[in-house]
């Protein structure tokens, strides 16, 4: 039986990893025991996982004499972590990832067939060049390019007299093999530059009827805005995603929509505006002062958001307060996603902003909390992840996006197009 030994970053990912290795035994190094019992005080996912993990390895000890085994028939065993003098040329033999390599490698040398499991691409490439079969955990991974993923909307040449057609009868059949709520661009194959936007609606193709909706006066610039404006103005649709770089509009369209729907048409109890708390470059550390003045800096870009909204007026002060009112009226509620468990969420607007940076398993966590009435947006931009241990396969949006895609209530956009400045469109084409 091969033998797959675990780093500890892929136990922090996932409360479920450990089920994933049905088929194989399970070998995990002492060390990450340890490494898990360092983290297990972490108030966020990976300080949850690492404590349930440790239940679970806890209560297998105390059912079983010998062997843990799983009820999938996994069997998993504790080694000790072992380095050997000199196994590493060059490299640090204090550090826990070259320790727990090191074990893998020993259980190799005493003949058996060993794949080293590990999130970190760092981590794997070591292993890989020492000898060792390697693996990311497959539990959350779609086995697709970042490029195919699903785009949520798509270009149909038809002829003229099908665009007539289609303006006509404000519907039209077609053979094309289409997703339900996927967009798609009609356009005239004699002459382009006639085009018609529309909607697959499970049976045929149906006209956009939210996508001039100007909520809080913000206005759909481009084709792609288009199409998530109709998605976030839907009441049928529960569920909506946008993956896009910089400056397209995800954040802006989304907040507007959001607002305008939950303050001005009471449609919602309240818009609520979740962020992960994932760091760019190197943490800065603890910040000081209240809950509130703590989270300031997370939520800049939604502050941006609002005070571009209201920002009708020359006072930036003026906008400050509107924004100031909105959420000390209980309209607007910014919150860490750290804190989403035990919450119940009937009746809201939700937006989740940077969902890159979080697992398939807190993505979970945020839906499955979704009561009666409420509509999620999910944005993010899949080559912007600042989490070491995600990456285009593995994170919560892409998954989201190819797991939903077909569904009645759920619609996705990708946009491309950036409508920031001229300077952030060159910025997102050069760099």
């Amino acid at each position: 039986m091969r033998v797959k030994v675990l780093d500890t970053n892929v136990l922090l990912h996932s409360p479920t990893a450990l089920y994933s290795f049905k088929g194989f035994k399970v070998a995990i190094p002492m060390l990450v025991i340890e490494e898990m019992d360092a983290q297990k005080r972490r108030q966020d996912e990976a300080g949850r996982n690492a404590r349930q993990t440790i239940k679970l390895l806890d209560s297998l000890q105390e059912s079983s004499n010998e062997t843990m085994t799983l009820n999938n028939g996994t069997e998993i065993e504790i080694i000790s972590s072992q380095l050997e003098d000199n196994l590493f040329d060059g490299l640090d033999q204090k550090n826990p990832d070259n320790i727990i390599i090191a074990t893998a490698l020993k259980l190799k040398k005493e003949g058996k067939d060993v794949v080293f499991v590990s999130n970190d691409g760092a981590a794997r490439v070591k292993a890989r060049k020492l000898g060792l079969s390697v693996e990311s955990l497959e539990e959350d991974r779609v086995n697709i390019k970042l490029d195919d993923v699903y785009k949520g909307w798509s270009e149909l040449l038809v002829s003229p007299d099908r665009i007539e057609e289609f303006y006509r009868n404000n519907s039209l059949k077609t053979r094309k093999k289409l997703l339900v709520n996927e967009f798609v661009l009609l356009k005239n194959e004699m002459n382009p530059k006639q085009t018609a936007l529309a909607k697959y609606d499970g049976e045929r193709l149906v006209p956009l009827f939210n996508c001039k909706a100007r909520p809080w006066d913000i206005s759909a610039r481009n084709m792609e805005q288009k199409f998530l404006m109709d998605a976030l103005m839907d009441p049928k649709i529960q569920l909506v995603t946008a993956m896009g770089t910089a400056g397209t509009g995800k954040s802006l369209l989304s907040i507007a929509a959001g607002g305008e729907q939950a303050i001005e048409k009471n449609m919602y109890k309240k818009m609520i505006i979740y962020k992960p708390v994932i760091p760019m470059g190197r943490d800065i550390g603890f910040l000081p002062g209240t809950e509130e003045e703590k989270l300031r800096p997370w939520m800049a870009s939604v502050y941006d958001s609002l005070e571009f909204i209201f920002g009708v007026s020359n006072d930036k002060n003026d906008d400050e307060e509107k924004v100031r009112y909105l959420i000390d009226r209980g309209h607007i509620e910014l919150c860490a996603l750290t804190y989403i468990r035990g919450r119940s969420l009937p009746n809201l607007f939700i937006v989740l902003d940077e969902a890159q940076n979080i697992s398939p398993h807190e993505l979970k966590t945020l839906i499955s909390r979704a009561g009666e009435g409420t509509k999620i947006v999910i944005i993010g931009d899949s080559t912007q992840i600042d989490n070491p241990y995600l990456d285009s396969q593995n994170n919560g949006l892409v998954y989201l996006i190819e797991k939903f895609k077909g569904q009645e209530i759920f619609a996705h956009v990708t946009l491309e197009k950036p409508e920031r400045s001229t300077l952030s469109a060159l910025a997102t084409e050069l760099l």
